[in-house]
């Protein structure tokens, strides 16, 4: 038997080098984490200190998302086994960062599926074995879908595993034949999205017909409903796990200001802006501070999960997210659940959304008004 706990995206930097004593977890977490088999993630950042940033996505004012060599003891020290790299900021350093990256896990033995120096890296699977179970984890983006902006690894280039539906059916199919079970990390859905794009549920169900076992998805930054189909459990989105709060510099790149400077008195603005044109602290919203973590049994013939919810405070410190609010998001995943299901999902999403714009505009303006992080009192342990 194998046990494994997957979690959301993981930006080790940030503001977690300027929190107060330096904490970041609850040790009550951390002993939570470090009690199974396997910890997996997704590491969203690029590692790098000194690397020139993508030229492209500076030129686009795109987001630049990385942490330093000094934070990657964050890795070590919740106890990363293995990280999907599959993402759209894993190349914000370009080639020179990717390496990096790379070389960081690889020195510690952390392994690593999603990107490489060319396409047969990027692509292959980070594969696991313990009491003679073999797992395979792929991770990867689609073409044609959000997120674009990145670099794709080819034959001869560095970059993440893009693919289609078509060539990844293929391949769960070529990797079910060598290993028991296939578990795989799209990057995929729409960002600050309770619901998935129809795309999501149609590509759900295809790779579960081609062999996977388990799907972990993300990118959304919120968490997204589990729907099983042919009793295989999809996890459209875990959310962040640790994803702190981050401080920006013109055009919008994350930077880390001298420890000794007046950085406290750095003007806050909430989550991802178009642009800055001065530095500043971005303060995530209360949505975007609760992730989900999928306890998966495994053995041999049969694969289980469950989540539970976590969240990252006021502070920047991350821990059980205990609350009235766990009951009411636990809800909300059941019904949104329901409406994936549902043959006229396509019909409920465009309702779903044309609310959701009103809404999210009047709730947004209303916290960059008061400046409070709405959804979840994140000071509750």
């Amino acid at each position: 038997m194998m046990r494994i706990l997957f979690c959301g995206d993981v930006m080790i930097g940030g503001h977690l080098p300027y929190n107060d004593g330096g904490r970041y977890i609850t040790n009550e977490l951390l002993e939570y984490l470090h009690s199974f088999d396997i910890l997996v993630g997704t590491l969203e950042c690029a590692i790098g200190t000194g690397i020139e940033m993508d030229s492209t996505k500076m030129a686009t004012t795109k987001s630049i998302i990385y942490a330093r060599n000094e934070d990657f003891f964050r890795v070590i020290d919740m106890g990363f086994n293995v990280l999907s790299l599959a993402n759209n900021h894993v190349t914000d350093l370009g080639k020179k960062g990717l390496e990096n990256t790379i070389k960081l896990l690889d020195d510690n033995h952390i392994k690593h599926c999603g990107a490489g120096m060319n396409f047969s890296e990027a692509s292959q699977p980070a594969v696991i074995t313990k009491d003679n179970i073999s797992i395979a984890v792929i991770g990867c983006l689609f073409s044609g879908v959000s997120p674009t902006i990145f670099h794709v690894a080819t034959d001869t280039e560095y970059g993440v595993y893009q693919t289609t539906i078509e060539q990844i059916e293929n391949h769960i199919k070529k990797v079910k034949s060598m290993y028991d079970k296939v578990i795989v990390m799209p990057h995929w859905g729409e960002e600050y999205s309770y619901l998935p794009p129809l795309y999501c549920k149609s590509y759900a169900c295809r790779m579960i017909e081609a062999g996977a076992d388990l799907i972990i998805g993300d990118h959304p930054h919120i968490i997204n409903p589990v729907v099983k189909f042919n009793d295989v459990s999809c996890y459209f989105s875990l959310g962040n796990f640790l994803f702190p709060d981050r401080f920006l510099e013109v055009p919008r790149p994350t930077f880390y200001p001298d420890i000794n400077s007046n950085f406290k008195s750095l003007k806050r603005v909430w989550s991802y802006p178009k642009s800055v044109e001065e530095p500043v602290l971005s303060v995530h919203r209360g949505r975007n501070r609760v992730g989900m973590a999928v306890e998966v049994t495994i053995n041999k013939r049969t694969i289980s999960s469950k989540y539970q919810l976590v969240a990252l405070d006021a502070n920047n410190i991350l821990k059980s997210y205990r609350c009235i609010n766990e009951k009411i998001k636990r809800m909300r995943l059941f019904t949104f659940g329901l409406f994936i299901r549902s043959d006229r999902y396509s019909l409920i999403r465009r309702f779903y959304n044309s609310r959701k714009n009103i809404f999210r505009r009047v709730v947004h303006k209303l916290s960059d008004i008061f400046h409070v992080v709405y959804d979840i009192d994140v000071s509750v342990d």
